[in-house]
């Protein structure tokens, strides 16, 4: 059984540390799996637009880097890292990893410290931090201190859980939720990860994912880090960004068009980057909740009060999925989402918007077999995942 956070107070770290998990822990010492990620690493540098050129002997600082099997690859095409991981579980595997491949020579320091604990005054090529930082209290904080490590001309990468994009995977949470609810059955308990291979195994088969389903159960599907709080969203961190001097580079998904169709010589200020940029975000809405492509390449933007009913509606499923004192029975699905979806005109996007309809109905029958028959019986809701993981990338201007 996985144990639950003790308190509000608990971090995403004494979770891991508590239950002893590695949230991502990948077996790259097989040769196949190693090349996987490989080519899974390379593509999201591609995503982010940056050479892999560019990492051969620039200084790169890395935070929460686990195990370091994505700090493997950037060692193995010459980077110079200096890493900061602080749970200490970790740090034996990934001292072991770089030996086995023989990489060591690459690790300029580890230290086992976190990213509140960095005091130095060095300036890195680039600073990397992946899967954490949308978790903590002080993340505008801290996000304004990676901008302040960069040297002129460096870039960052941050990965996050994105508040829009995790809509579907929090419908999962309050699907298994309710059958834990019905059996009478703790939510981190072995029973549950049970009822999620029912509901859930064959539908993660079918993603392209680097870890195992048991690590997926314990890192999204029963952490009650995965809330409301610890989600965060593009338009939140490029007001941050813009206040540490830097500027969007790229991201992944790529979504964004500003700097296509245009010619060089007509350069926009940073405000007006950042407002295209936000106008950009407001049209791909409809992209982040579902992973559907637009068609036709335009989509509907949604109004503050669709936009605030997404929300609503991901805030309630945290706040009574993972609290004893929680009523599964007053979350329904949001009429101003069901009406911004029918508006659409996209057929995928109107037989979704039937299936989530549908579901959020059966969720409230008291029988396991019907909630999960019915789910299984939703495929085109079962085949997307929405877009909840986001990385960006920024540039410290020269």
């Amino acid at each position: 059984m996985i144990q639950m956070t003790k308190s509000k107070e608990e971090s995403l770290l004494e979770y891991y540390q508590t239950n002893s998990i590695n949230p991502c822990i990948i077996p790259v010492e097989d040769e196949k799996v190693w090349e996987d990620h490989r080519i899974k690493r390379q593509n999201l540098y591609r995503h982010l637009m940056i050479p892999l050129n560019y990492f051969r002997n620039k200084s790169i600082l890395e935070f929460g880097c686990n195990s370091g099997e994505n700090a493997l690859y950037l060692a193995s095409i010459g980077a110079c890292l200096t890493l900061y991981e602080p749970n200490n579980q970790v740090i034996p595997r990934l001292k072991k990893i770089f030996t086995h491949f023989k990489l060591e020579q690459n690790i300029t320091d580890i230290y086992n410290k976190d990213i509140t604990s960095y005091s130095d005054d060095k300036r890195y090529n680039m600073v990397v931090a992946e899967g954490f930082l949308h978790t903590l209290k002080n993340r505008e904080r801290m996000l304004l201190k990676i901008g302040n490590m960069l040297v002129p001309g460096g870039l960052a990468i941050i990965s996050y859980d994105d508040k829009y994009g995790s809509m579907l995977e929090m419908i999962k949470i309050l699907l298994l939720c309710r059958l834990c609810q019905i059996r009478n059955v703790a939510l981190n308990s072995d029973h549950s990860l049970k009822l999620a291979n029912d509901l859930f195994r064959e539908d993660f088969k079918q993603l392209n994912a680097s870890r195992s389903f048991k690590s997926w159960w314990e890192d999204n599907l029963v952490n009650s880090h995965s809330s409301f709080q610890a989600f965060w969203s593009f338009k939140e961190i490029i007001n941050v960004i813009t206040q540490a001097n830097c500027s969007f580079y790229s991201s992944s998904p790529r979504w964004s068009n500003i700097d296509n169709y245009t010619w060089h010589k007509n350069v926009l200020t940073e405000n007006e980057r950042k407002q295209c940029l936000n106008d950009e975000w407001n049209n791909n809405f409809l992209f982040f909740l579902t992973g559907l492509q637009p068609k036709g390449g335009i989509n509907i933007a949604p109004t503050q009060t669709v936009i605030s009913a997404v929300e609503d509606l991901i805030k309630m499923i945290s706040e009574n999925c993972f609290s004893r004192q929680g009523n599964i029975g007053m979350i329904q699905y949001p009429e101003e989402l069901e009406r911004y979806m029918m508006k659409t005109n996209n057929p995928d996007v109107m037989l979704l918007n039937q299936s989530l309809k549908s579901l959020f109905k059966t969720i409230h029958t008291n029988d396991c077999e019907t909630i999960i028959n019915h789910y299984h019986s939703l495929r085109d809701l079962r085949k997307m995942w929405g877009t909840s993981l986001h990385y960006i990338c920024f540039s410290k201007p020269i």
